[in-house]
């Protein structure tokens, strides 16, 4: 049986809470706040394009997307279906392979991201000025980190 550290404990319950805490607050943010007009899988993959397609990628193939977000194709399939009747996406064939089909804004889509991105950017910049510079380096590390911990 492993031995437990009490301030080894707090810490971690520490760290819990303040995750927790944090998800509340970022979902509300920008979820309810920036982009009340999507659900927050539809912005999800909506962003994801809109950063996919800004690297100059193009779209993004369905099996991607849902990797990206640890759910299944046929899932995605739905949301992928739905902002495709409201003309936010379109799929086109895979000029790699032609089986294939990828997933990419339209116009309109871009046009609902906008207000949303530079709502988001906004406030980042805001945490940039409140943080400084060498703690918002430290933070991004840190984040990046976190993120491999966890994937």
């Amino acid at each position: 049986m492993q031995n437990h550290n009490p301030d080894t404990d707090n810490l971690t319950h520490r760290l819990m809470d303040s995750f927790s805490g944090l998800h509340k607050r970022l979902h509300h943010e920008f979820y309810t706040n920036v982009c009340s007009s999507l659900k927050p899988s539809q912005l999800m993959i909506m962003l994801r394009l809109l950063r996919h397609s800004s690297r100059g990628e193009g779209g993004m193939r369905v099996s991607d997307i849902a990797a990206f977000m640890d759910v299944t194709s046929s899932a995605v399939t739905q949301i992928i279906t739905s902002l495709e009747k409201s003309e936010f996406i379109e799929r086109e064939i895979d000029p790699d392979d032609r089986r294939a089909v990828r997933v990419v804004l339209t116009a309109k889509g871009r046009d609902v991201l906008k207000p949303a991105k530079e709502k988001m950017e906004n406030r980042f910049r805001g945490l940039v000025e409140e943080l400084g510079e060498e703690d918002s380096r430290t933070l991004s590390g840190l984040l990046i980190r976190l993120e491999e911990y966890f994937g």
